[in-house]
């Protein structure tokens, strides 16, 4: 006759699995974010996670399974999050909105160092040799970029953004500027990021705004 569960032993089971899940998720998004993908083995991951190898497929099937759902975590924290935070917060105008894209990488980077040189090392290794794993970045990039062009077209509408150029050339000298410090960030962790996206700041004020409050 088989034994009946208890509950309260199946939710402990059940947290105690997805506890070994995080903690073997992390550690891959450590690793990860120094050695990269393909210089990262499965043992590597169990090492520092302090797990059997055979934990690792247990719970990813194997390591490129564990790659997408580390790729899922980069992006739910990265641009998919930021856009989300910017549309939830209470905001003056398009103008306000963009400031606190700006504050909101920065911010990521100071917090975050770990996952920002994942998601640069991995978005930039699956390019060409994962070509499902990179589908994620290409997907959140283009709604940064669909985000950007709405929330520029409106600032044109209300006469804020300049208008001798296109939404389109706007929206994309933005997205250059963000990613490009983003980018430097990762070649020189040292920097000041207040500073670096004080710059950035700067140029889009010259750029981005209409002459009459340049």
């Amino acid at each position: 006759m088989v034994k009946a569960v208890k509950k309260s032993e199946g939710k402990a089971t059940s947290a105690r699995t997805e506890k070994t899940r995080r903690t073997i998720l992390e550690a891959a998004i450590r690793l990860f974010s120094v050695k990269g993908y393909r210089s990262t083995s499965v043992a590597d991951i169990a090492a520092e996670a302090g797990v059997a190898k055979s934990a690792v497929f247990w719970h990813f099937d194997s390591k490129d399974g564990l790659l997408k759902m580390v790729v899922d975590e980069l992006i739910s924290t990265n641009i998919t999050e930021m856009i989300k935070a910017a549309v939830n917060e209470e905001i003056k105008d398009e103008a306000d909105m963009l400031d606190k894209v700006l504050e909101y990488f920065k911010n990521k980077l100071n917090d975050y160092p770990e996952l920002n040189r994942a998601y640069y090392l991995l978005m930039v290794e699956t390019a060409h040799e994962n070509d499902e794993a990179h589908k994620p970045f290409v997907q959140s990039l283009d709604a940064y970029q669909k985000f950007l062009n709405i929330s520029i077209e409106n600032g044109r509408k209300k006469g804020i953004f300049r208008n001798d150029f296109s939404t389109q050339d706007l929206s994309l000298l933005f997205e250059m500027l963000t990613m490009g410090a983003y980018c430097f960030w990762y070649r020189q962790p040292s920097v000041d990021t207040t500073e670096l996206y004080r710059i950035v700041k700067n140029v889009l004020n010259i750029v981005l705004f209409a002459r009459s409050e340049q």
